[in-house]
């Protein structure tokens, strides 16, 4: 059996911490802010095969497995713990759109695109608003709609 990439177990690692933040509301900045460097550094790199080494099975992990669990478990918080967190996470889900779109003409990296989708799919259960008695909880960042985001202030 291949032993894991020091790469490979930082990723899981990170992800592990995702969820866990999701499951317990607890704050995962740290690991949030760690990926977000790891993704700014896969983006400064001429493709993801360079920053993996050439090695295929990472790679593969970060199409697919990481990134679905990341993203989906950064979209299930009805806030991320810690200070600005809701902001942290919203670049982070951002750097994972950069990071397509800089290598989007790599068919390759499409499995990357699937998971980056449901970010903008409003019919996903992540934007429901759940509803306690008569008691709405919202998080108002993540229920804001694009006029209103995009408005504007002189």
């Amino acid at each position: 059996m291949e032993s894991k990439t020091s790469m490979r177990k930082k990723l899981e690692f990170i992800e592990s911490q995702i969820h866990v933040s999701w499951l317990r509301d607890l704050d995962r900045l740290n690991e949030i802010k760690d990926l977000l460097n790891i993704i700014r550094l896969m983006e400064a790199s001429e493709s993801l095969e360079i920053f993996f080494d050439n090695n295929i099975n990472d790679l593969d992990f970060f199409l697919k497995n990481f990134s679905k669990e990341t993203i989906t478990n950064i979209l299930r918080q009805k806030m991320v713990y810690g200070e600005n967190g809701d902001d942290i996470a919203l670049q982070l889900l951002l750097s994972f759109l950069d990071l397509f779109l800089k290598f989007h003409s790599k068919p390759n990296y499409a499995p990357l695109w699937e998971e980056i989708k449901m970010i903008f799919d409003p019919t996903n259960d992540f934007y429901k608003m759940p509803y306690y008695g008569n008691t709405k909880v919202t998080n108002q960042k993540k229920s804001i709609s694009a006029d209103k985001f995009n408005v504007h202030k002189s």
